[in-house]
């Protein structure tokens, strides 16, 4: 989510007879407040594996709280009760209880975007990133077998239940992914079995600059006498999910 703030300045001009207020704004990018981080960045593990989250802010996490939808919990904080930061968790042994939806969360009720964790026992996983890529970017899918090395082996990835590529090396490269890439991936590897399935998102590329925008030509008349026109901020949200 990007959101702009649009401070207006002013000038006069005259024509024919007829002064004219135009009103100037200039628009300048903001950063989200807070955003789930994930580490290692994918969306499967197998259980016994560590994970690490946290909510990440421009200047500090305190005011946000960590929370999880899983089987077990539904809008729970999730912190070790031993700490008295709210904002992370270490989770040194994953089970599969700890499958679900995880979140950051202001005492005003502000949440990031969720990210969902797969906590599996079968003997297939796919390593793809758990929070959204850019527009642009290069991708790397991974399909791995717990304990076993994958390179040499047939795998088949698939998206949206049809198979998309097949490889050798046990991972595929997806080189400068577009929207259309973004789906439900999973992958299949000869002799072991296959993973669940997770979702790929794909982002929008960023490409906003400052400007100043001629937003409106007002005659003058009507900001003088009793009408008065109130310095008003306007905030301009756009989604790029």
């Amino acid at each position: 989510m990007i959101d702009a703030q649009w401070p207006h300045t002013g000038t006069a001009a005259t024509h024919s007879n007829i002064t004219f207020f135009f009103l100037f704004r200039t628009f300048e990018i903001l950063s989200p407040l807070s955003a789930l981080r994930i580490l290692p960045n994918r969306s499967q593990f197998f259980t016994y594996e560590s994970l690490t989250l946290s909510c990440g802010q421009q200047e500090n996490s305190s005011g946000w709280t960590l929370k999880r939808n899983t089987s077990q919990y539904i809008n729970q904080e999730c912190f070790n009760s031993k700490r008295t930061n709210k904002s992370w968790r270490f989770f040194d042994v994953l089970y599969q209880s700890d499958s679900g939806e995880y979140w950051c969360e202001s005492a005003a009720g502000e949440c990031s975007d969720p990210v969902s964790i797969t906590v599996t026992r079968l003997a297939v996983i796919l390593e793809s990133p758990a929070l959204p890529v850019t527009e642009g970017d290069d991708v790397t899918l991974r399909c791995r077998v717990e304990n076993v090395s994958s390179s040499g082996l047939t795998v088949d990835f698939y998206k949206d239940g049809v198979l998309f590529r097949s490889s050798s090396t046990g991972s595929m490269t997806i080189h400068g992914v577009s929207a259309a890439d973004g789906g439900l991936y999973r992958c299949t590897i000869s002799g072991a079995g296959g993973s669940p399935q997770s979702w790929l998102t794909v982002r929008g590329e960023i490409s906003l600059t400052l400007a100043s925008i001629l937003l409106a030509a007002v005659p003058e008349e009507l900001l003088t006498g009793k009408r008065e026109v109130e310095d008003n901020i306007y905030t301009l949200s756009k989604s790029v999910w």
